[in-house]
Order: C-alpha cells, then structure tokens, then sequence
C-alpha cells in the first residue's frame, strides 16, 4: 500500500455501523481477510431486492420502472439507478463514493462523494 495515495475505489475503516456488520458477519463465514469490495457489491443487490419487493412482480418493465424511479437506503448510503448522461441508459447504480487514502499500512475512510443530478459533472460529459 502506496502511503497517502488517495482512491475512490474502495471502502475503509471506519465502517458505518451496517458495514461493520456485514464485514463481520463475512468473517464469521469466510474468514479473513475482508474483501472491503463487498459493500459495493451488496449495495446493487439491495436495490435489487427492494425493487423487485415494491414492485410486487418480476415483470421486466415493471421491475425496471421501479429501479429506475426509487431512491434507496443502502449499505452504501442513499443510492439510486441513473448515469443516462454518461452511459445512455439509466441502468447505473449510483452510490455515494468513498474516497480513501493509505495511512499507517492501511487504508482509512476520508469522505464520500454524494452522486445526483450532477454526477458524473459536465466536464467528464465533454468531448
């Protein structure tokens, strides 16, 4: 671990209290180390399984209408299914971006970049 880089692709301690649960229960399954990635990853299932409650069916468009027009509570924080600026369908799911940097052999938690109406900004939009 390079000292005092900072990334935005992975999740560190300290965990929100539902993180630490999770990374615990991970352990008492699998055992070390912690993939941290796991968060990432539960938090597109979660929205799944929302969706799929609140809708009341597996009905493709049905489904997808619900992904599409929900916020959810997740692991990760609020987070919901958009980028159709970026990628050209809002299939994405975005969650909140935890911003890291290696200190002291590990990596620690510094911040998390909300996503929204404005994420990703315009400049990374542009030719």
């Amino acid at each position: 671990v390079m000292e005092g880089v900072i990334s935005g692709t992975q999740y560190a301690e300290p965990f929100t209290a539902q993180q630490q649960a999770l990374k615990e229960r991970y352990l008492a399954k699998y055992g070390p180390p912690f993939v941290a990635d796991t968060i990432g990853q539960s938090t597109s299932w979660e929205m799944l399984f929302e969706a799929i409650e609140l809708a009341g069916t597996w009905e493709t468009q049905a489904l997808v209408n619900t992904l599409r027009t929900t916020e959810f509570d997740t692991i990760s924080g609020k987070a919901h299914y958009g980028g159709k600026e970026f990628y050209g369908i809002d299939n994405a799911p975005l969650y909140p971006l935890w911003i890291g940097t290696a200190k002291g052999g590990k990596i620690v938690h510094l911040d998390a970049i909300e996503t929204g109406a404005n994420y990703p900004p315009p400049s990374v939009l542009q030719d």
